[in-house]
């Protein structure tokens, strides 16, 4: 858990917004409610960091989405 908590608060270091899920977030009603929430919660951090990515954190996106797809079109040794 506290790995956790370690991983969000890097990640709200860098001007991100962090919402919260849990497993029952996903069905029925709690789902409706979850999206409700969920859009608030974007519309805060909307208005609290922008809505455009910084500089550093698109250039470390794209070499995620790089080694990503370079790891799905890599053959797999036997």
């Amino acid at each position: 858990m506290w790995e956790e908590k370690r991983r969000e608060r890097a990640v709200a270091a860098e001007g991100l917004g962090v919402s919260r899920l849990i497993w029952e977030d996903l069905w029925g009603r709690a789902r409706e409610r979850a999206l409700v929430r969920l859009a608030g919660e974007i519309a805060v951090s909307q208005r609290r960091y922008g809505v455009a990515l910084a500089p550093h954190l698109r250039a470390t996106a794209a070499r995620l989405a790089d080694a990503r797809a370079a790891r799905l079109v890599e053959p797999r040794s036997a």
